[in-house]
């Protein structure tokens, strides 16, 4: 129905069909929101081949690297392959549940997953930012003299 509604409405009142996400990325102010952080973090229930079609977390990844801001993704389920999350735009993805879960029970309990979840992203940050540069510790570039 929603298809033939958009369709009466194009061709007899002058609509445009705009993108669901899109229109609610300008509507809330997004993109200067993106300018003003180190990193974005956009969700989704399950990171899907319907992601890679157009769900939240592509339109957010696609305005996030437009920007030169690197993006995570946390989801109740990751199905995608590490490239297929690289052409998403994706540095990493992470699922919120730690074991196999029903959507029941992961509802039921979305507030501690998200809190461990978030626990977990800032620990490999954290790990993250330990990390020497490639090139500035001893013996030169990461890996140098082994072999």
């Amino acid at each position: 129905a929603a298809g033939g509604l958009a369709a009466g409405l194009i061709a007899f009142c002058g609509a445009a069909v705009r993108s669901g996400v899109e229109l609610v990325m300008e509507a809330v102010g997004l993109a200067g929101r993106i300018r003003r952080a180190d990193l974005v973090v956009t969700g989704e229930g399950r990171l899907d081949r319907q992601t890679l079609r157009g769900k939240v977390a592509r339109g957010v990844a696609r305005l996030a690297g437009e920007l030169g801001r690197p993006v995570v993704a946390v989801a109740r389920a990751v199905e995608l392959a590490p490239e297929e999350l690289r052409e998403l735009g994706l540095e990493a993805a992470l699922s919120i549940v730690e074991r196999p879960v029903s959507l029941e029970e992961a509802m039921a309990q979305t507030g501690p997953l998200l809190e461990r979840c978030g626990w977990r992203l800032g620990s490999l940050l954290r790990l993250g930012s330990r990390l020497p540069v490639a090139g500035s510790g001893p013996g030169g570039p990461a890996g140098a003299g082994r072999g």
